[in-house]
């Protein structure tokens, strides 16, 4: 969806330029676009003339230095009913009015433009979410006050991302379980987001793969037919814990790219000692072959090339989409998808004894 505000007589030079995902509600009917929020800029009050236009996503570029969408500017709308002139590069739906000082809102109509464009956007449907969410250092369902969502990731730069506007919240269920639904069907990965409510605590992520197919999405998840799409629960981490674990990698404060911090178990949910912990990073990557470091028993410090009676590792420089394996002889191998994602902690528990592969 483009929104653009401009003077009547400087086409050129914008005072807002928008272009922002519409995701579909469940109805997939215009009411979506509600959810869209204006970004915060000043904008003088004069004559100014308001667009908005809604374009189908193959007519979006990408900004490959910002990973943000870039929509058309070049939509010329009728100077009689103010909608979008039919040519080859116009909108689906769109339409333009104006705003006069002391105006309190401005109505844009909004008209097919493309007929074809609009009947192309049907989307899949809503993707049912169900999660449960153990404790870092307990390793038992959480029940505390705490906010859980979901979303996926996407890469920007160098590093993934996961802002806030892009997850999903969910709501407390029946069994000790979040539960809620996404419009957005996920095109590569989902993440469960665990944000403890406790001051200054950071958003913990447990990923797994997941595809347009998908039309349930779940946490736990360890015995899916594809290792990418096997999951933990999702995992809280008080900040207590994370203070702990940062100190022992002698990080004076949270890295702005993110890190992954892991936990080998055995079926019982107790820690492993002397596992082994690789990692593969995702095909294509450019990087250097990514690092795993080892937690002492009393988490105080890091050493060794093995699990202590923690069980607890991680790695500072895994970019998102690596795969973690834990192969000794306690169990089959069990693998799980985590690294950098900016802002978060990316949580990977190998558990050895549940579901496939484990």
């Amino acid at each position: 969806m483009s929104i653009r505000i401009i003077d009547p007589a400087d086409r050129v030079s914008p005072y807002l330029s928008q272009c922002v995902e519409v995701l579909p509600n469940v109805k997939e009917d215009m009411c979506a676009l509600r959810r869209v929020v204006l970004e915060q800029t000043p904008i003088p009050i004069r004559d100014l003339e308001v667009q908005v236009a809604l374009f189908p996503e193959s007519m979006i570029r990408m900004d490959p230095s910002t990973g943000e969408p870039i929509c058309p500017a070049g939509t010329e709308y009728d100077a009689v009913n103010g909608f979008p002139i039919a040519s080859q590069d116009a909108p689906a739906v769109g339409g333009r009015a104006f705003y006069q000082p002391n105006d309190e809102f401005v109505l844009v109509p909004l008209a097919c433009a493309n007929l074809d464009l609009v009947s192309g956007c049907d989307g899949p449907g809503a993707v049912e979410i169900s999660a449960q969410v153990n404790d870092f250092d307990s390793r038992v369902t959480f029940n505390g006050p705490m906010t859980v969502s979901v979303g996926e990731p996407v890469p920007a730069a160098e590093f993934y991302t996961l802002p806030t506007s892009r997850l999903q919240t969910l709501e407390p269920a029946p069994g000790q379980t979040w539960a809620g639904g996404v419009d957005d069907p996920f095109m590569g990965f989902a993440c469960l987001a665990v944000l403890d409510d406790a001051p200054q605590s950071t958003t913990t992520l447990v990923c797994r793969e997941a595809t347009a197919a998908d039309t349930l999405v779940t946490w736990p998840n360890p015995s899916d037919a594809a290792l990418g799409k096997r999951a933990s629960a999702g995992v809280r981490l008080s900040k207590a814990a994370l203070d702990q674990l940062l100190a022992a990698l002698s990080m004076p404060s949270f890295p702005e790219h993110g890190l992954t911090i892991g936990l080998v178990l055995d079926r019982n949910g107790d820690a492993v000692p002397n596992q082994m912990v690789t990692a593969t990073a995702p095909m294509g990557s450019t990087r250097p072959p990514p690092t795993v470091q080892y937690f002492s028993f009393d988490r105080s410090m890091v050493g060794g090339t093995r699990t202590t009676g923690s069980g607890v590792w991680a790695s500072t420089d895994a970019e998102f989409g690596t795969t973690f394996t834990a192969t000794s002889g306690v169990g089959l191998p069990v693998s799980r998808i985590g690294g950098q994602i900016d802002g978060r902690v990316t949580i990977v528990v190998l558990q050895f004894g549940i579901g496939t592969g484990g």
